[in-house]
């Protein structure tokens, strides 16, 4: 187990905005942030200013003593509504210029990040080579891409092409934030045919690193048809659900509010829990529906399906940090 005031060098999170809405305003989503997972890393959080609560955002931002740092984005980022890959270009091209940073990491205030090992993951990995990483899916859009919601890794020399190339005079369809069917996985593809495809993640028994979904609905197979289909397109004997679709050493799930990403951070760092010590006090632990939003589900009612949410939770493993 780690404390939670261990900052994980080379790594920068950039949060972006959620296409999901709720429960409550975004600034709970970046507050809990503040407070969890955030502690751990370096973490910038993408600002609109148009955003309905850009105010109560910077608010919480500044409350988190320092631990997430505020991106107002520019206004063209929005306009005339706000474009995620407008947003990226924007933060990466920002990032490319840092030193400090090995890898950007591209989440949004539904994502949970367990940063050890995500860390621990990267670390395998070159970052000096052109890396995609996170959890790759297939759509009519762009073929194979990784899912934003679940947070994808852009190595340093990735952020550096990329930042390369935007600042040329011309630059390629795919790439261009004004071209509407411009996506990362086909710019990267554009930019390094033999390396911008995005990398297999799953651990050493199949299982997944990154997530789409948060642990209940992974645990009881409460996935929707769109994933199954996205995720078969590109390898039909990935894992889709159930316990052991999710990797020990787990580095994110997504649909993850306030009150949840709370809960999973005093299991996974033992401030609360000192062991899981049984399923009915999980089960009184665990957010209230109202306090979960829409597309994340309660606790659940059957006693099977408890015992395997109370199973996935209890393999997570921490990866040791070097110190």
């Amino acid at each position: 187990r780690r404390l939670r005031s261990m900052i994980v060098a080379g790594i920068l999170v950039i949060v972006s905005l959620s296409p999901v809405r709720g429960p409550g305003p975004r600034a709970t989503r970046i507050a809990a942030i503040g407070s969890t997972w955030g502690q751990r890393v370096r973490v910038a959080v993408l600002v609109s200013g148009d955003q309905e609560d850009a105010p109560a955002t910077l608010e919480a931002i500044a409350g988190a003593e320092g631990k997430l740092e505020a991106w107002e984005l520019p206004a063209a980022v929005s306009t005339p509504r706000f474009s995620q890959f407008k947003a990226m270009k924007y933060a990466v091209s920002r990032a490319a210029g840092d030193a400090t940073v090995d890898w950007v990491v591209w989440a949004n205030d539904h994502t949970f990040l367990i940063v050890e090992n995500l860390s621990c993951y990267l670390r395998t990995l070159d970052a000096g080579k052109v890396q995609y990483v996170g959890s790759r899916l297939w759509g009519p859009c762009c073929g194979v891409f990784n899912s934003g919601a679940a947070g994808f890794a852009l190595s340093k020399t990735t952020i550096e092409m990329l930042d390369g190339h935007w600042r040329q005079d011309t630059v390629v369809k795919p790439c261009d934030p004004e071209e509407k069917r411009a996506h990362i996985a086909t710019c990267l593809l554009a930019l390094a045919p033999a390396d911008g495809l995005p990398v297999e993640t799953r651990d050493e028994h199949g299982a997944e690193i990154f997530h789409v979904y948060g642990p209940v609905r992974l645990a009881t197979g409460a996935i929707d048809d769109w994933f199954v289909t996205k995720k078969t397109n590109v390898d039909k004997r990935a894992p889709l659900r159930g316990v052991d679709s999710v990797s020990s050493r787990v580095a994110s799930f997504h649909y993850v509010a306030a009150a949840e990403a709370r809960v999973l951070d005093d299991i996974l760092h033992a401030q609360t829990f000192s062991s899981l010590d049984s399923i009915d006090d999980l089960a009184a632990r665990w957010p209230k529906p109202k306090d979960l939003g829409g597309y994340a589900h309660a606790w659940p009612a059957s006693p099977e399906k408890r015992r395997l949410v109370a199973t996935l939770l209890d393999k997570l493993q921490l990866c040791p940090i070097p110190s």
